[in-house]
């Protein structure tokens, strides 16, 4: 029999003193336990902003637009940055992230996050 099963409760019909489990303490989960997410980029003490960003690049580098608008959606990241990493090269592209985007709410989404 494991030595855990006293703690598990309504599992085991044994005494904790025969299991060897007398030191088992029953904290609750929400104590002991950070929370999984306290900012939308962290999981548990990771960052991804820098993971995410590289693949912002990445996709600006592709003129991958709705892809790049859809993970910075998620994110939570400034619309701005759309047009702030290679202005000349988005407006010549405009009409490609129209497309791409292909929704009119993101598409105002987009237009009223511009500074």
């Amino acid at each position: 029999m494991s030595v855990l099963a006293g703690c598990v409760s309504g599992v085991a019909r044994t005494p904790r003193h025969m299991l060897g489990t007398e030191n088992c303490t029953r904290t609750s989960h929400r104590d002991t336990t950070p929370p999984l997410f306290s900012d939308p980029f962290t999981f548990v003490g990771h960052d991804f902003r820098p993971l995410v960003s590289t693949l912002l690049t990445f996709l600006f580098a592709r003129l991958d637009y709705g892809g790049a608008f859809s993970l910075m959606r998620k994110h939570r990241i400034n619309m701005n940055l759309l047009h702030d990493h290679a202005p000349a090269r988005f407006l010549s592209n405009v009409t490609s992230f129209v497309t791409q985007v292909d929704n009119v709410n993101h598409v105002n989404l987009f237009l009223t996050d511009l500074q």
